[in-house]
């Protein structure tokens, strides 16, 4: 189901009109001029090239149906009831309940099993074309706003770049990472730095698979952290559509893992008590030299990491466990399930519209350009890299938010995509005072760019060429083309996105939702029921979490849904916006996050049952240097409090006591 593609909170009443000769084709018969749907139950058997466009491209279990009702419920409260009533009554017209009215109404109509859905004319409205017109562009800019309030959120880094990495499309988290990237002091420019340079060649790679992300890192050039990302690119067209989940969590829980045997490997070494240390897969993982002298196992047999099983086996026959051969509790004693790590994901996305801009008449003593052109141009003054003012229109066509408030960098980001080299030839205009810019991508809508630069003021507009049309209409089709090409990029990012995202009302009822969203729902619906809209509500205390007043929205929290088929519970870190008044929600799968943390905390509990059967006394520090971890004999060999090392000491004043005890020798000397 298309992510995004939710054809804007599109309405349209359909209609009842002349039904297709022998199901001969819609299409043929009315070409692109209206919005017209044929359907067969829930399958869409034919419809208009129009009408085709207002649907999501992708749908869970390819139902049709699903698709029409997602797109126009939001006009129609109650559609899908009132379409359920057509067999019985034949005909139904439906007004419009939400947006802006368009002088439409929707039309249904039944005959022999098949249901035909229309946009029709009210007996009030004006021509018929000029009103379809006016509802399709009203849906487009619905949809458009959603999926700009996602993008705006979105934090996993994502973009959209050529074959050689230019990047041509940037959402505000990689827009915000380049920006902490760039040198200090240095101003963002369009396009912004490239982050992952290994992009194409991941791609190109042979044995590269796009379901399976790779792991790659971005050194903090202020601070030398790496930072961790699972990345993926999806091919779109002939360029890359990419994907950068920040996985440091994840890869910080294994880290702890990994440290904490690579101690313990060295902490067995001078024990006298053989161990031998086994991994969730039920392998040996690591043993010491105790073990080789004290079960008579060869060293050779023990460094192939033998499996729990074959490891008692070797004991029994080595007489060095009783009969009979009864494993079960050993297996429940000493190996907890240590469930696999799996993938972390989150999503994201931000606006890139097109759009071009030019040189007209200055603004007299920089007074308003708005209160000169109202709504009717798209023109833009910038006073360096600030924009102190711009036409209504033009400013709907710039991301919302950018990195710094550096407003050139998204008046460059919106328009390079149709100028090549943008903000070289801008660079000329103090020079040269006057530039002009043809359009170089895209389809041509008639207009150029025109810059001017008068007193340290840069004037951006757009203007009218000699052979094109009347300019009204020319930029009407400029602003049409602009939102095309951005709703294109934002649904191919929302529907690859492997979070889930929805909007819902305050009362939990989901008025729009991703693919993600969608194919998870279907999941969980009950087995042979078919999907309906709106769909199933998968986190019911999302609006209790939004009305808690301990809630924090830059803090997201744990939650849990239970797979209906198995039983098994998946791990999201859920957090939610307000918007206007609804919810804009997003839950980040982490199963594999809480895995690792519960392989770590599940290893540790069994060291802990292991360690309290030990005569020798053990203690076990973390990254920190803080205690982890002891057993009883250490409480009896070292004469400290069991409540001292409850409270898990740091490495230094855990050997500090020990001085005060006499069990190191002086001088204070800890290093070696």
């Amino acid at each position: 189901m298309a992510a995004i593609g939710f054809a804007a909170a599109s309405l349209a009443l359909l209609a009842v009109a002349t039904w297709p000769a022998s199901r001969s084709r819609i299409a043929d018969q009315l070409g692109d001029a209206g919005i017209v749907y044929l359907f067969e139950g829930r399958r869409l058997i034919d419809a208009t090239a129009r009408a085709r466009r207002l649907l999501p491209k992708r749908l869970p279990d390819g139902d049709d149906w699903t698709g029409f009702v997602m797109t126009f419920a939001p006009r129609f409260e109650e559609l899908e009831d009132q379409l359920a009533t057509l067999p019985e009554r034949a005909v139904v017209q439906i007004e419009e309940s939400g947006g802006e009215p368009t002088g439409l109404v929707l039309a249904g109509g039944w005959k022999d099993g098949l249901v035909r859905l229309s946009l029709e004319e009210r007996e009030d409205a004006g021509d018929l074309p000029e009103t379809v017109e006016r509802y399709a562009l009203s849906a487009m800019q619905a949809e458009l706003s959603t999926l700009r309030s996602v993008a705006e959120r979105a934090p996993s880094l994502i973009w959209r770049q050529r074959a050689d990495g230019t990047v041509i499309w940037a959402n505000s988290a990689y827009m915000n990472r380049a920006s902490q990237e760039a040198s200090e002091g240095a101003m963002m420019s369009w396009p912004p730095p490239v982050l992952f340079p290994d992009v194409p060649q991941l791609a190109d790679d042979s044995d590269y698979d796009e379901t399976k992300p790779r792991r790659v890192t971005i050194t903090e050039r202020a601070t030398g952290i790496d930072h961790w990302f699972e990345l993926s690119t999806v091919s779109e067209n002939e360029d890359l559509l990419c994907f950068a989940e920040p996985i440091d969590e994840l890869v910080n829980a294994e880290t702890s893992l990994s440290n904490f045997l690579q101690t313990l490997t060295k902490t067995f070494a001078h024990l006298t008590v053989g161990l031998a240390v086994f991994d969730r897969k039920r392998q040996l993982a690591l043993f010491n030299p105790a073990l080789v002298d004290l079960s008579s196992l060869p060293s050779e047999f023990l460094s192939k990491r033998p499996t729990l099983r074959a490891f008692l086996d070797a004991l029994r026959d080595n007489q060095r466990v009783p009969e009979p051969k009864d494993y079960k509790s050993l297996y429940e004693t000493y190996m907890p399930d240590l469930t696999t790590i799996a993938w972390m994901a989150a999503i994201g996305f931000a606006a890139a519209s097109l759009a071009l801009l030019a040189v007209a008449t200055w603004p007299a003593s920089r007074s308003r350009i708005a209160d000169q052109l109202g709504d009717a141009g798209i023109v833009y003054l910038f006073e360096g890299r600030r924009l102190i003012d711009a036409t209504a229109r033009a400013r709907r066509l710039l991301p919302k938010r950018l990195p710094d408030g550096d407003d050139w960098t998204g008046f460059v980001m919106t328009f390079a995509p149709r100028f090549e080299e943008l903000e070289d030839q801008l660079a000329t205009l103090p020079e040269r005072a006057v530039v002009q810019i043809e359009e170089s991508g895209g389809e041509p809508t008639g207009l150029v760019l025109a810059g001017g630069w008068k007193d340290g003021l840069v004037r951006l507009s757009l203007e009218e060429r000699e052979d094109a049309g009347d300019l009204p209409e020319t930029v009407e089709r400029y602003a049409l083309s602009a939102m095309q090409a951005e709703l294109s990029t934002l649904r191919s990012v929302a529907e690859r996105a492997p979070s889930l995202i929805w909007r819902q009302r305050a009362d939990g009822t989901v008025i729009w939702a991703n693919s993600a969203y969608m194919n998870r729902a279907s999941q969980e619906a009950s087995e042979g029921a078919m999907m309906s809209w709106p769909p199933p509500v998968l986190f019911p205390d999302v609006p209790q979490l939004a009305d808690d007043s301990d809630y924090d929205e830059t803090k997201p929290r744990r939650v849990t849904i239970t797979e209906r088929a198995t039983g098994i519970d998946h791990w999201f870190e859920l957090s939610t916006v307000s918007e206007n008044e609804d919810l804009l929600c997003f839950a980040e799968p982490i199963d594999e996050l809480v895995n690792a943390e519960t392989s770590l905390s599940n290893f540790l509990q069994t060291l802990t049952k292991t360690f309290a059967h030990l005569t020798v006394g053990l203690a076990v520090f973390d990254r920190k240097r803080q205690l982890a971890l002891f057993n009883p004999a250490l409480v009896d060999l070292s004469s400290l409090p069991s409540e001292f090392l409850s409270k898990r000491p740091t490495l230094r004043a855990f050997l500090d006591a020990l001085r005060d005890n006499q069990r190191v020798p002086e001088p204070k000397d800890y290093k070696s």
